[in-house]
């Protein structure tokens, strides 16, 4: 056998580095598995690009892992309300998942009830989405009361948002 002490340090090196960053991206692989905001962060990023059934696998792992995260439900909710395509639009859904959202946030979280309000707008249930978009407004900063505002304006004259 071969004397491997002689091995130069220029060929060992790459090696070593190698197996360092493939241990480590294993490891990195291992622990987004666990974690929800990973699947939660991922299922925003799929929802923005279209992609809602990879959202949709995203939230309800997210959901899987922690049962305990209103974000999740809250995200899961908002594509259910007002995904651009109808076909993914669920409006049962999303006001069972929005209801979650806010009780587990005490109802104290402008942007869920804002999501609840979508919700209940979709299935047609204008009172209460008027009902709840004006407590969110009251809640809300006033960077984001705008955008409240006119789906507040929408809900009053019997339209969801997004409009059909």
């Amino acid at each position: 056998m071969k004397d491997r002490t002689n091995i130069p340090t220029w060929i060992i090196l790459p090696i070593a580095l190698f197996f360092l960053l493939s241990c480590a991206t294993t490891e990195q692989k291992q622990s987004e598995s666990r974690d929800p905001k990973f699947y939660n962060n991922r299922g925003i990023a799929y929802g923005e690009k279209g992609q809602y059934d990879q959202a949709i696998s995203d939230f309800n792992k997210a959901i899987e892992i922690n049962p305990m995260d209103a974000q999740t439900y809250n995200n899961l909710a908002w594509l259910f309300a007002t995904a651009k395509v109808h076909g993914f639009r669920n409006g049962e859904k999303a006001v069972v998942l929005a209801l979650k959202a806010c009780e587990l946030s005490e109802w104290k979280n402008p942007g869920y009830l804002d999501t609840l309000a979508a919700s209940y707008a979709r299935v047609g249930d204008f009172g209460n989405a008027t009902k709840w978009q004006e407590k969110a407004l009251q809640l809300f900063e006033k960077g984001k009361k705008a955008e409240a505002q006119e789906r507040l304006n929408l809900y009053r004259q019997h339209r969801p948002w997004p409009s059909d």
